[in-house]
């Protein structure tokens, strides 16, 4: 086995690396409710350790990280040099979120979301509740822990409510309605790109009548095979017949 030569920690002065930026200060145009980053001093850098081993090291065994790799990286406390501070509870914003956590800041966006509801509510259709497998098959609610919210009949909802909810949980007085998607094979599309790799207006060649020929066995195929799917609107509203849930 070849000998083990330690590696040879060598020291740089950062006064030394940034003495042509020594002298010069940073100009920070703080905005209401921001700070200097207290982790960088508004540098927006700092040194950062990178330790690391040698499995030839018999001086350190078993995964040791002895050695040293420093190097400057950006700060991941903050933007350029800039923290921002909550207006509600004073604590700083963490890197990478536009809102606080604190109690008020969700107090106001559960007010807001009242609020956006009210008016999608006020704008929306409104339905009986025969409406859910009449003129809807699938109904939404976004509370709804089963099939990612969507629910098609009145039992299955309030059996759902019956297990998750006290009697102090506020119902809903509507649920969203649905509309359909259907799976869709267009004849000019498929062909616009089956022609993309082929030659200079290649797709010109092709006759509307072959065209139409495709379209029409697309048209055929999907009736017998074609997928729906279900996408809740904010434009139709169904009322939930409480009247015919059973508290007990």
């Amino acid at each position: 086995m070849a000998e083990f030569n330690p590696p040879e920690r060598t020291l740089i002065p950062i006064a030394n690396a940034f003495k042509k930026l020594w002298n010069c200060d940073l100009v920070k145009d703080l905005r209401e409710n921001e700070e200097i980053c207290p982790v960088c001093g508004g540098t927006g850098i700092v040194i950062v350790d990178n330790p690391y081993g040698l499995k030839n090291d018999s001086n350190y065994p078993n995964g040791a990280f002895p050695y040293k790799n420093y190097s400057i990286s950006f700060c991941k406390n903050c933007y350029n040099g800039v923290i921002r501070i909550c207006p509600d509870c004073g604590q700083q914003i963490p890197r990478g979120y536009l809102k606080c956590s604190c109690a008020a800041e969700q107090e106001r966006q559960k007010e807001q979301a009242i609020k956006v509801y009210m008016e999608r509510l006020a704008n929306a259709e409104k339905h009986a509740p025969s409406a859910l497998g009449d003129e809807f098959y699938y109904a939404y609610y976004d509370e709804y822990e089963r099939d990612e919210g969507y629910f098609c009949g009145w039992d299955e909802f309030f059996e759902w409510w019956k297990n998750s909810h006290d009697l102090s949980y506020e119902k809903p007085e509507y649920v969203w309605g649905t509309t359909e998607i259907h799976m869709c094979l267009d004849a000019n599309d498929i062909i616009d790109s089956a022609c993309e790799d082929l030659y200079e207006d290649a797709y010109s060649n092709i006759d509307s009548v072959a065209i139409k020929e495709m379209q029409d066995f697309f048209d055929k195929w999907l009736k017998e095979h074609g997928l729906t799917a279900y996408e809740f609107t904010y434009q139709h509203a169904i009322r939930v017949p409480w009247e015919e849930y059973e508290d007990d």
